[in-house]
């Protein structure tokens, strides 16, 4: 399904430093995702797409889960950009979203994702790049500051809870 509409011009400096370029194998597909716009996808797919009805009503499911449903139902090979999925997702839904896009990735897609999430930033065989004043530079997963923002949260979480027992 080609989905192409905007809702608002918010055109990234990002467009400008950027430059896409084929090679011999054609994608079949690709998508751009922001997780707080998807209502705006939702609500497109049921007014523009769907007159049929078969396609699923986003709206009848919370917003991660629209979410991660509508990527799940679109999954094809192609390339995927994607600016902080994990907004929409629990913890054990970001799981969810990991296996996903990893299975896809064994199915030759490929995946530029903006994220904060120690649990897709884990994900096997991903190649981090932190963006920083000194540049862009790749960085191993254990030196990547959220995990040790997610470590201290979990020692604090542990601390609080013997207060409250």
């Amino acid at each position: 399904m080609g989905y192409r509409f905007s809702t608002y011009q918010d055109v990234s400096e990002l467009e400008e430093a950027m430059r896409l370029v084929k090679g011999y194998r054609k994608r079949n597909s690709g998508s751009f995702f922001r997780a707080e716009s998807f209502f705006n996808v939702a609500t497109v797919t049921n007014l523009q797409y769907n007159d049929d009805g078969r396609l699923p009503d986003y709206h009848a499911q919370s917003h991660g889960e629209s979410f991660l449903s509508f990527l799940q139902d679109e999954a094809r090979e192609g390339v995927y950009l994607m600016d902080e999925p994990e907004a929409a997702l629990s913890p054990q839904r970001q799981l969810t979203l990991m296996r996903h896009i990893y299975y896809m990735t064994m199915e030759d897609s490929q995946f530029i994702i903006a994220t904060h999430s120690p649990i897709l930033l884990g994900l096997p065989g991903a190649q981090i790049l932190n963006f920083s004043d000194e540049g862009i530079q790749p960085i191993r997963y254990e030196d990547k500051r959220h995990l040790y923002a997610m470590k201290k949260t979990n020692n604090m979480a542990d601390t609080a809870y013997g207060l409250v027992v």
